[in-house]
């Protein structure tokens, strides 16, 4: 054999191995810290542990896990018995008698819904079957049907975990009424249909196209046949007795369009709106059920008879650019978009708004008939007992600009019961606002407040404070700020929207003969006028920062490179011609989307910052000072354990941060994979951030010891719980905690999520979810409370206000205009400024306002051409008017179109992604000189940073002797070491290879060797 043969297949060997050793490397230091968390390795240790747990500064209220999440569990029934929602109660179906039999049909009787897929998919929670709520609260369940779906999985929906696509199948393919078992025909008091329907995140529901042997018209939001079908013959047995009353059980955040409820073919007695409820949801359905509690929730969302009713669904989905593309990224996705056309007119606000206008008999009103379209306002929701509104008032305190807002209510039934009252507001809608374009919904909710438990005949009179600042309507075309209309203004309550705004307009002298659906109550309104101001809340209460338009880049009316582009929005003003549909009777797709053009300006603007980024002359800030502080010398604790901190502003700050070296600053801000790094100059230490807009429920198992080896302060390390290794519990939706407009009992499911973080060891949260149900088709609806962004924020706030009790910071999610998870990363957002102000961000800014949460996490949108975190509203509106005190976080991090560079000059601090194994490999590094602005950004993120985790229960087990050192994890030395071997051998097989090509072919070179030889 030749010497150039054997050194070929040595080279090919070594090459392949140096090949495969590079890439693998690149995309391990990519991932490394997801890589060292899994392996349960730290990056970071203590050298001096100081006072150890002796300086627990944020204490647990339970001594066990078991404890804990006996408590937890009681928690999630009870917000299923206060939120699910009674729609339909005929002849007093239920509650059900004392130990009834009970046939349960549909394959989710078995697979049911008890969270959603994607980041906040319960992974190894354990769930209370329907079966055993019910039988655990004294039903017989039929126990041959249950085996007979028990067994046939074939028939399950397909509930996708996750999808990085359109390919979650979102299946029903439940069976149909001749393939099931025997038992189906067992005799039973009732026989309940559970309709359960899923959500994941990265994809959305199919409204159509969908397949429709399983689909309905192709949509899943509606009947499928086999669900039809079963229902027809559940009517049939209860025409020949076997069974007394069917019950209909909604599992699901995504609305089922209810033009079926009051068909005679189905004969459906009750229909009870459970929600998605988490781990122990079945108790409290069963108390339901038997009369054990009485149904108390109140919808969160219009229900419609008819999705294709619904005006948002023309500007739903997917649409894509005219022109060349924005980005190549992500597969195209930057060249898709999405036009909010319907401004503010999103839910009850479009249905409500409507309806006032068609019994005004306004010009240009259009046909449109409300109960075609509504089947169950906003807000509406049964009991099992009655209730009575009287003696509302409204008392203005002019001095403070606050209206107190009162209401007795009283039980005028046989039991006993709880009930949820919303207070809304109604504006002028006046002639300047038609010159200037802004809109003004009929009804809007302010505030709402729950009565306790009411004996037959007693009364509660419930009090909420409304501000005067929710008065005003943003102006973006005029005045660009908050304006106090001229006119009328009415507050209003009643037993839904649809209720409250008859009220007014009996006050407004209408009834049933002008074209009502029933005569309102005057009684229940309060009428006042106010005078035209521009002025009066034009600058922000919580921070006194005047407030102006920040938004013209996301409106195609108003962004300076828009082109051709224009939007006509929806306007009460002329219904008729600007109301679009996007689904027409048979749910077939209607070409009614808003078109949007790029051109060459619009492709600049949509740029990563880093690649337009400038030199600049400003002055680095300072770096590498030996100060001695430590992190913990910025609080102190007094003998009666009350906790002190440095301001923001205070002087002691910027000597801490002086300490900062650039590559510290770097460092921190270039690795955010659900964590803060550690630094060894201040003796930071890292933090681990829980994923999950519902609970903790990221990490590799999902358990309690899944931060061993960082958060070694955790409580599961302290008690050395023997049930660390098992999952935090799966807690409810946001919806149905909205639903039960109680603001204590949200509180307290805060508590029990931060009771979960703090023995995981979790110093912050990636949560709660604020986004808006703008339709029901988005998949990742589950996440969040309601199309009302003043619902939302408020129910967010008071939970936020329990998780922050154990030392936990949130990250309110996704800000801003992530509201569809089709083409989420990168697709072009286009709204204009009111209904962002007003829909979109009202949540994000009641949750900061009210409830101090100091974090947001951004969406993986683009707002109008610029992805989010690079927009600049985080630092123009979230800090400057809201007053966050945090920082921000990016959504999981895509290096094709998001930016670190442009991130730290919109105010977002962290990549969610580890994207530097040292400082000089991250991308920020390369600006360490003349890039004084982007310099100084990051200084000021960094502060936000430690000023967040300083108030965490991450300094627990810290004081100011506390000593952190660097270290770098196992896997990555033995991974250096095999580069450093692979490289070595590879060179050396080079020089091999090159030596025997030398010798096969160059005779003169090899009669050296020969002669040497020969010798």
């Amino acid at each position: 054999m030749k010497l150039t043969k054997l050194a070929k297949i040595i080279a090919n060997i070594a090459t392949l191995a140096f090949g495969v050793t590079t890439v693998g490397g690149k995309i391990a230091m990519d991932n490394s810290g997801a890589i060292t968390a899994f392996l349960g390795q730290t990056t970071q240790e203590k050298v001096d542990a100081g006072g150890e747990a002796d300086n627990i500064y944020y204490f647990s209220n339970y001594s066990s896990i078991a404890d804990l999440q006996d408590d937890a569990n009681d928690a999630t029934s009870r917000v299923t018995q206060e939120g699910a929602v009674l729609l339909k109660n005929e002849n007093q179906a239920l509650p059900l008698t004392k130990g009834a039999k009970i046939n349960l049909y549909s394959s989710s009787s078995v697979n049911y819904i008890y969270s959603g897929g994607g980041s906040s998919f319960a992974k190894r929670s354990e769930f209370v079957s329907l079966k055993d709520g019910l039988e655990k609260n004294g039903f017989q369940v039929n126990q041959g049907l249950w085996d007979w779906y028990s067994a046939n999985k074939q028939y399950y929906g397909d509930h996708t975990t996750n999808t990085s696509s359109d390919a979650a199948k979102y299946t029903i393919n439940d069976a149909k009424w001749a393939q099931i078992g025997n038992s189906k025909n067992d005799q039973a008091e009732a026989g309940i249909f559970v309709l359960s329907r899923y959500g994941t995140e990265a994809t959305d529901l199919k409204n159509t196209g969908g397949n429709t042997s399983d689909y309905s018209h192709g949509n899943y939001l509606e009947l499928s046949p086999s669900e039809i079908d079963v229902l027809q013959n559940l009517k049939k047995l209860k025409d020949n007795g076997t069974i007394e009353k069917i019950i209909v059980l909604l599992n699901s955040v995504n609305q089922v369009q209810c033009d079926y409820v009051d068909l005679e073919e189905y004969g459906i007695d009750s229909l009870l709106w459970a929600g998605i409820g988490g781990s122990n949801c079945t108790d409290g359905i069963a108390k339901i059920l038997s009369g054990k509690a009485n149904p108390s929730g109140k919808l969160t969302d219009t229900y419609w008879k008819k999705h294709a009713y619904n005006p948002v669904y023309a500007n739903f989905g997917s649409y894509t650019n005219e022109g060349d593309p924005i980005s190549s990224a992500n597969g195209g996705k930057s060249n898709r978009y999405v036009v909010y056309q319907e401004g503010i007119y999103n839910g009850y606000r479009y249905t409500e708004t409507r309806y006032e206008d068609t019994i005004l008999k306004t010009d240009n009103v259009g046909a449109f008939l409300y109960q075609d379209a509504v089947a169950y306002p906003f807000g509406y929701g049964l009991s099992y007992t009655t209730f009575a509104y009287s003696d509302f008032q409204v008392k203005e305190n002019s001095k403070e600009d606050i209206y107190e807002l009162s209401v007795k209510v009283t039980n005028t039934g046989k039991v006993s019961g709880k009930e949820g009252v919303d207070f809304y507001l109604q504006k002028p809608y006046t002639q300047y606002d038609k010159d200037n374009h802004i809109e003004k919904a009929s009804i809007e909710l302010v505030d709402y407040a729950k009565t306790s438990l009411l004996e037959p005949g007693a009364s509660e009179t419930l009090t909420v404070k409304v501000e005067g600042r929710e008065l005003a309507s943003y102006d973006s075309y005029k005045a660009k700020t908050y304006i106090l209309d001229e006119g009328d203004y009415y507050f209003a309550t009643g037993k839904n929207a649809h209720d409250a705004l008859n009220n007014i307009l009996a006050a407004k002298g209408f009834d049933a003969s002008d074209g009502m659906d029933g005569n309102g109550n005057a009684q229940l309104t309060h009428k006042f006028n106010k005078q035209f101001s521009d002025s009066l809340y034009s600058h922000s209460k919580a921070t006194g920062e005047a407030i102006t338009n920040q938004f013209d880049n996301a409106d195609l009316n108003l962004y300076e490179h828009k082109g051709e582009n224009s939007v006509t929005y929806i306007t009460r003003s002329n219904w008729n011609d600007t109301v679009k549909f996007g689904l027409n009777e048979n749910n077939a797709k209607l070409p009614n989307n808003a078109k949007v053009k790029t051109n060459a300006e619009m492709i600049q603007d949509g740029k990563k910052k880093s690649e337009t980024i400038q030199p600049d002359d400003v002055p680095n800030p300072t770096y590498g000072e030996d100060n001695g502080l430590t992190l913990a010398s910025l609080m102190s604790m007094d003998e009666k354990g009350n906790l002190f901190y440095k301001d923001y502003d205070d002087p002691e700050w910027e000597k801490l941060l002086n300490q900062l070296t650039f590559e510290d600053t770097v460092m921190l801000l270039s690795n955010g994979l659900r964590k803060t790094s550690g630094l060894e100059s201040i003796s930071k230490p890292q933090t681990i951030d829980g994923n999950g807009a519902l609970g903790p429920v990221g990490g590799t198992s999902y358990s309690y010891e899944d931060n061993a080896t960082v958060a070694t302060n955790r409580f599961t390390f302290l008690y050395d719980d023997p049930d660390s290794d098992i999952s935090p519990i799966s807690y409810p939706t946001p919806s149905l905690l909205a639903a039960a407009r109680n603001d204590d009992l949200a509180e307290e499911l805060g508590e029990y999520v931060g009771e979960d973080c703090l023995w995981a060891g979790y110093s912050g949260l990636y949560g709660l979810g604020v986004n808006i149900h703008r339709g029901s088709y988005n998949g990742r609806a589950f996440e969040y409370a309601s199309e009302d962004g003043t619902l939302a924020g408020k129910i967010a706030a008071k939970e936020v206000q329990g998780i922050h009790k154990m030392g936990v910071y949130v990250y309110m999610k996704h800000a801003i205009l992530n509201d569809q998870e089709k083409n989420r990363e990168g697709v072009n957002t286009w709204a204009n400024e009111q209904s962002i102000r007003e829909i979109y961000l009202k949540p994000f800014q009641i949750a900061i306002e009210e409830g101090n949460a100091e974090n947001v996490m951004t969406g993986f949108n683009r707002i109008g051409v610029i992805w989010t975190s690079q927009q600049g509203f985080i630092n123009s509106v979230l800090r400057k008017e809201f007053g966050m005190s945090g920082f921000a976080v990016s959504d999981y991090w895509q290096g094709g179109y998001m930016d670190m560079v442009g991130g730290i000059l919109g105010g977002c601090a962290l990549p969610d992604g580890d994207n530097a194994i040292s400082a000089d490999k991250s991308a920020l590094y390369q600006y360490k000189e003349g890039y004084g602005k982007l310099t100084n950004a990051m200084r000021e993120e960094a502060h936000r940073i430690l000023y967040t985790v300083l108030r965490s229960n991450a300094m627990n087990g810290i004081d100011v002797s506390t000593i952190f050192r660097n270290v770098t994890p196992p896997w990555i030395s033995a991974l250096n070491g095999i580069s450093i071997a692979v490289d070595t051998i590879f060179s050396l097989s080079v020089a091999f290879f090159a030596f025997a090509l030398a010798y096969d072919e160059i005779p003169a070179f090899r009669k050296i060797f020969q002669r040497k030889k020969e010798k």
